[in-house]
């Protein structure tokens, strides 16, 4: 129900660090719920927001530069649609 994915960084303003993104196919309370665990985590901090799955995908996309155009084919690459 949760799929997330992490990089490192070295940021002058905040030195080491780790930035999370993810899916959650539930309530928002539920994945703060299940990321409970990396409080104990000093600095740790989190926030979480609750979007329709098309919004997602939409606010994922809007991260990436132009020269990086976002595409999903996913396991439907290879089927044709009406619409």
């Amino acid at each position: 129900r949760m799929c997330l994915n992490a990089s490192m960084y070295n940021a002058a303003s905040e030195g080491l660090a780790i930035f999370g993104r993810g899916f959650f196919y539930g309530t928002k309370e539920e994945a703060l719920k299940l990321l409970d665990v990396y409080k104990k985590i000093k600095g740790f901090q989190i926030s979480a927001k609750s979007f329709t799955f098309l919004e997602a995908v939409k606010e994922v996309q809007s991260t990436y530069p132009p020269y990086e155009k976002f595409k999903s084919t996913g396991r439907f690459v290879y089927k044709e649609y009406d619409r």
